[in-house]
């Protein structure tokens, strides 16, 4: 890592819930049972990134609600622990929403979502959230959707000219409605998403080349923003005013995925926030997001050091375009499909 003077925050706006995770051979057939070979409740969604980026450094602040029941006080508990600054005031009378998370033994996840006070966000609540100029706001699409912070959060960004903005669309980026998408995607510095968001987004076939998909979704963003394409082991296309590119990945047999991409996205921002290259930080991340997929449960994304010893013992070349643009570039299991 780079011992570069921490230059700002992560400012994360998404969802922080509680996951409920279970391991199953398989899942179940409607109106069947399985028995799970292992689980546990642990702080999810949002929190990976959180837990991510500091693990790799960044200072963190989280601009959204959790709730005062059973839930609540596991995530107070866990933002407490990683030192993370909670500005918005706890919901007195609602508890957190929780996730079901299913995986299967090929590493792929089922998601059951309960929403609760991280659902709802209100203008006064943002009010609370100070951003400084150097600081990084990451936004997800779950706080995008209709009856969110789809009302409130657009207006915050606007209101804050200088921080730089990182769009990561989330698989219900599809629901969000079309003046939202088009005000937060002309304010997004950063858009990252993985291959199947990025298609959903770009309106392209479900095989579409991704050097293709990244190049199409820069020309929705303003000129000097650049997108992240996810491609799972494989790596992550860039693409910028220096064109477009991937950044090789790290493959590794993976035993759960959940939280792989919410790692990438916090190591990433932490990297940006050291000032770090976008090639340099994406490298970082792809590294970050390769070790988690190798560790079962939401919150494995690796300290420090370990992406450094990662990175360091990593002799084959990097950064480059792939010979071969119109190959079909699937999401791979092993590294940041989340």
């Amino acid at each position: 890592m780079t011992e570069t003077a921490q230059q700002g925050r992560l400012v994360y706006a998404g969802s922080v819930i509680v996951d409920i995770g279970v391991a199953v051979p398989a899942l179940p057939r409607a109106g069947t049972e399985v028995l799970a070979t292992h689980s546990e409740i642990t702080a999810g969604g949002g929190a990976n990134t959180l837990i991510a980026a500091s693990r790799d450094g960044a200072a963190i602040a989280y601009a959204g609600r959790y709730g005062s029941g059973p839930f609540g006080t596991i995530i107070a508990g866990m933002l407490h622990d990683i030192g993370c600054e909670t500005p918005v005031t706890p919901a007195a009378e609602q508890d957190s929403g929780y996730c079901i998370v299913m995986v299967d033994d090929t590493a792929e996840r089922t998601f059951i979502t309960v929403d609760g006070a991280e659902a709802d966000v209100s203008a006064s609540d943002l009010a609370t959230v100070i951003v400084g100029d150097r600081d990084l706001i990451a936004v997800t699409g779950y706080v995008l959707t209709p009856g969110t912070g789809a009302d409130t959060v657009p207006d915050w960004l606007d209101s804050i000219a200088s921080a730089r903005v990182l769009l990561d669309p989330s698989p219900v980026f599809g629901a969000v409605s079309a003046e939202v998408r088009r005000r937060v995607l002309a304010r997004a510095d950063v858009l990252t998403a993985n291959a199947g968001e990025a298609r959903a987004l770009a309106s392209a076939a479900p095989d579409a080349p991704l050097i293709d998909v990244a190049t199409r979704l820069r020309s929705l963003l303003r000129p000097d923003a650049i997108v992240l394409v996810r491609d799972g082991g494989a790596g992550c296309w860039i693409a910028d005013g220096a064109g477009t590119r991937s950044v090789a990945g790290f493959p590794q047999h993976a035993i759960d995925t959940t939280g792989a991409g919410d790692t990438h996205l916090g190591v990433l921002c932490a990297a940006l926030l050291r000032g770090d290259a976008i090639d340099a930080a994406v490298r970082r991340a792809n590294a970050a997001a390769s070790i988690s997929v190798t560790r079962r449960g939401p919150a494995t994304s690796p300290v420090a050091r370990e992406t450094d010893a990662l990175l360091a013992a990593t002799t084959r070349s990097r950064p480059g375009t792939r010979p071969d643009p119109n190959a079909r570039n699937d999401e791979r299991p092993g590294a940041d499909g989340a």
